[in-house]
């Protein structure tokens, strides 16, 4: 069978474009971000079984795409509306293409569960905000920096009785600002991947519920099976995974995140290849990350090594012109950032994760 991509700048357009080709059965269906390769499709082994295509980022930004049946995605709506507050005449929002897989999981949701989604398909808070209140809007779906752009406006959404979170970590001052903006909402984080679609779950308290630990991702869904390597990293088993993303002998798939499992609560520490080395010393760059974005007014981070130090790029209409050594404390001196350079944002992908800074954008150490 012959692989659909679908290339419409439209969300909306997206998925009816998809699910025209997912019932019809006559293609594969793949909504595609615009910087995908039509040869990376053409050369493509396609899976026994498969039925529609996810496209994820890939090996350093160059998206590629997983095959799926419908089951391994369908099967397990039960469990994730149930674990989202998702129900027949829920009323969404979600924001962005479909060529994000959380944005297209939702979509594909849509087409088996009786409920009203709205795909937005612009970057403007205000535009959100008009969604949610036309709409009547009762749940939403969006990365935490998008919920960061709505809170700037400072208005408060009573109507969202449900929050869905992904992809990045929620830091306590993120945590209070979605608060605030959805006073009434329920606030769940997930985290998951492309091969494998959700694996764990969290609800979040106001005020941190004695004390704030954002590495905390969750209790693991029912019917997964989630291990730790040897190397740190999360390994998981399950019947959802992608066709083909089975990695080793028992069945497996290595994430390539490193993280924790205690007493069934899973901690995500970050990706395996964001591990720096400076002097001979190692750590995860998120960790650093984390530290930065707990400063108030820092919105943005991404840290990376150069001439043998740590340097960061920052953004954020309130950040601070100096961060306090108190954001670093019990952190070991050499991963400190030496040299902190500001901007007025970070360079994000089509799915809004942080891919670099941008050049000549620079305002200041």
């Amino acid at each position: 069978m012959k692989i659909e991509l679908i290339r419409e700048k439209n969300p909306e357009s997206q998925l009816r474009a998809f699910a025209d080709a997912l019932f019809s059965k006559r293609t594969i269906p793949a909504v595609v971000p615009g910087t995908f390769d039509a040869r990376d499709a053409e050369g493509c082994e396609i899976p026994e079984g498969a039925e529609f295509a996810v496209a994820t980022s890939g090996t350093k930004g160059k998206p590629k795409l997983l095959f799926r049946t419908v089951m391994s995605w369908r099967g397990f709506l039960d469990e994730q509306n149930r674990a989202f507050g998702i129900g027949s005449g829920s009323r969404m929002l979600i924001s962005g293409s479909l060529a994000f897989t959380g944005n297209m999981n939702f979509a594909f949701d849509s087409l088996f569960t009786p409920f009203f989604l709205k795909c937005s398909s612009t970057l403007r808070a205000d535009s959100w905000a008009s969604d949610i209140y036309k709409e009547e809007i009762d749940t939403v779906y969006m990365i935490p920096d998008k919920i960061r752009s709505l809170s700037k406006l400072g208005l408060k959404f009573p109507s969202v009785r449900n929050v869905i979170l992904g992809s990045q970590f929620v830091g306590k001052e993120m945590a209070r600002s979605i608060f605030g903006t959805f006073p009434e909402a329920r606030v769940v984080l997930y985290y998951g991947a492309s091969e494998t679609n959700y694996i764990s779950f969290r609800e979040l308290k106001a005020g941190g519920g004695g004390g704030w630990d954002e590495t905390d991702v969750g209790r693991v869904f029912p019917g997964v099976d989630v291990r730790i390597s040897g190397a740190g990293h999360i390994l998981v088993r399950s019947p959802y995974l992608a066709l083909g993303a089975e990695k080793n002998g028992d069945g497996f798939f290595d994430t390539n995140d490193t993280g924790t499992l205690t007493d069934g609560i899973l901690r995500l520490c970050g990706r395996a290849d964001d591990v720096i080395s400076v002097r001979g010393e190692k750590i995860n760059r998120s960790e650093i990350e984390r530290r930065l974005l707990s400063v108030a007014g820092v919105e943005e981070a991404l840290v990376s090594v150069e001439d043998g130090r740590v340097v960061a790029d920052i953004a954020g209409g309130a950040a601070p012109e100096r961060i306090p050594e108190s954001a670093f404390d019990g952190m070991k001196g050499v991963f400190i950032p030496r040299r902190i350079r500001r901007h007025e944002r970070l360079l994000r992908s089509e799915s809004g994760k942080i891919v670099g800074k941008p050049e000549g954008a620079e305002i200041g150490d």
